[in-house]
């Protein structure tokens, strides 16, 4: 039976969930997971990376939520959360993201203090496989600058990507 609902939080979870689970690389160790999410649900996307140590390789794989389309489908306000139009890829690393990730302190990357209100923004979500923890954070002054450096890279390969599309 298939799930529907008219709450705007179930549908905004359902997409994050979507976009944070990805398939278990056998053999790879996984290093993150990162999803964001706007507030007004233009777009969602997600990269998980992960290392496999035995061929110094790096596995990237990347989601995006068709904001467009769903919001075509569920124009009344009704959402089917089983069927989200996702779609992933696989993403070739460069030299230079590899150099990156070759020497990336994942015990720095941390989210700090920030005083202010926030009307609406983005969702941002990291989790660190290595720590075995997330980071959850909604406006970039949250983020310290290891953090900034990943995710600003990350954000690259997004813009990157649609502007390929």
């Amino acid at each position: 039976m298939e799930r529907f609902t008219n709450d705007r939080n179930q549908f905004v979870e359902a997409i994050e969930n979507e976009l944070m689970e990805y398939e278990k690389q056998k053999d790879f160790e996984h290093l993150f997971t990162y999803v964001e999410v706007p507030f007004f649900l233009r777009y969602a996307f997600s990269y998980a990376l992960w290392f496999d140590k035995n061929n110094s390789k790096y596995f990237l794989k990347r989601k995006e939520w068709n904001a467009k389309y769903d919001h075509s489908r569920f124009d009344k306000g009704i959402y089917n959360l089983d069927r989200l139009a996702i779609i992933e890829n696989e993403v070739s690393l460069n030299d230079t993201d590899r150099a990156y990730f070759d020497k990336v302190e994942w015990t720095l990357l941390n989210t700090i203090d920030f005083e202010g209100i926030v009307l609406d923004g983005l969702t941002c979500k990291l989790r660190i496989g290595k720590e075995n923890k997330t980071l959850v954070w909604n406006p970039d002054s949250k983020m310290n600058n290891k953090l900034k450096e990943l995710v600003y890279l990350i954000r690259n390969w997004k813009r990157k990507f649609d502007d390929f599309k």
